[in-house]
């Protein structure tokens, strides 16, 4: 395949690489690369995202026990999969790097979510005020949907039918669902008698 396929709304065109500016100026992020390996552009920005997102994990004081770590990644992943399956894989809205499954999605997947899933669960203003809790949703939302944007100018993710306002309007509740589900493990946790 030609390194110049790029998506135009909900289609995928084949346009030589001169005219995707005329035609899309927006095109060049979401120029989709096809060479089997990652362009060096994609891969700093995904390194340079491991590095910075676990050293905060490091130098932010924890709250979360090893347990709460380990079973709300694994929910947030299995989450974030099961998703995927149906908004990337089967309706093809959005997706990593070239459409359909890839392998280097896991670069993406296990480098930088777990780090994020910890990062807001850890911070999370529990037992403060609703609008603290509002005000710490809407900062996720604001900086998930900036890191978004930088992911479709590497060519990490692109849309395809998806925009930003849905995922503006899709992240709060997740962030929620992934702190309901760190309540739920909490009383797991305490009804079974275990001591973390």
């Amino acid at each position: 395949m030609e390194p110049y396929f790029f998506l135009i709304g909900i289609k995928r065109c084949r346009v030589p690489i001169q005219a995707r500016f005329w035609l899309n100026p927006m095109a060049e992020g979401m120029l989709i690369h096809n060479h089997g390996s990652l362009s060096e552009e994609l891969m700093v920005f995904l390194m340079i995202s491991v590095v910075v997102f676990y050293t905060a994990c490091f130098f932010v004081p924890r709250r979360l026990s090893w347990i709460e770590v380990l079973t709300t990644t694994l929910f947030g992943l299995y989450f974030e999969t099961m998703t995927n399956i149906f908004l990337d894989l089967k309706y093809d809205l959005y997706g990593y790097f070239n459409k359909g499954v890839d392998t280097k999605t896991l670069i993406a997947l296990l480098g930088v979510y777990p780090a994020l899933n910890y990062l807001l669960l850890n911070l999370y203003p529990a037992g403060k005020g609703f609008l603290q809790v509002m005000v710490y949703l809407l900062a996720w939302d604001a900086f998930s949907i900036l890191y978004e944007a930088i992911s479709i100018k590497t060519g990490v993710f692109y849309y395809n039918g998806w925009t930003w306002w849905y995922s503006a309007i899709a992240y709060p509740p997740i962030f929620l669902i992934l702190w309901y589900n760190l309540r739920f493990i909490r009383w797991v946790l305490k009804k079974s008698g275990c001591t973390v």
